[in-house]
């Protein structure tokens, strides 16, 4: 079964055919890393289940036996994080598309203040 993009949060590891050269293979662990700061901001309920599913690819079930939670319980906690990694990715990251037609995200730039 195949999974449908729905928006940035989706897919955090981006699939590839082709093999990445140097720079885009640095784009693209840049983008890892910089996706991967935000899900460690999320409260650890939250977090624990999108890192289940997205490294370690488990069904809900999966997450619900291993977490010891109702099936209903992981549906929620994914929803809700998901929902916060996609508020906190909007905020802090500019999202394109690259040559190959890819996903990939680079930080917004903001503004220095005197506080700065």
């Amino acid at each position: 079964m195949q999974r449908e993009a729905q928006g940035p949060v989706e897919g955090l590891q981006l699939a590839t055919q082709e093999p990445l050269g140097i720079d885009q293979e640095l784009v693209r662990k840049e983008m890892n890393q910089c996706i991967r700061r935000y899900i460690d901001t999320l409260p650890p309920p939250y977090r624990s289940a999108v890192i289940l599913s997205e490294d370690e690819s488990l069904t809900n079930q999966q997450i619900a036996d291993v977490l010891g939670i109702s099936l209903d319980t992981v549906k929620i906690r994914m929803h809700r994080a998901r929902s916060r990694l996609k508020n906190k990715l909007a905020t802090g990251c500019a999202f394109y598309r690259d040559e190959r037609n890819e996903l990939a995200c680079a930080p917004k730039t903001r503004g220095v203040s005197s506080g700065d």
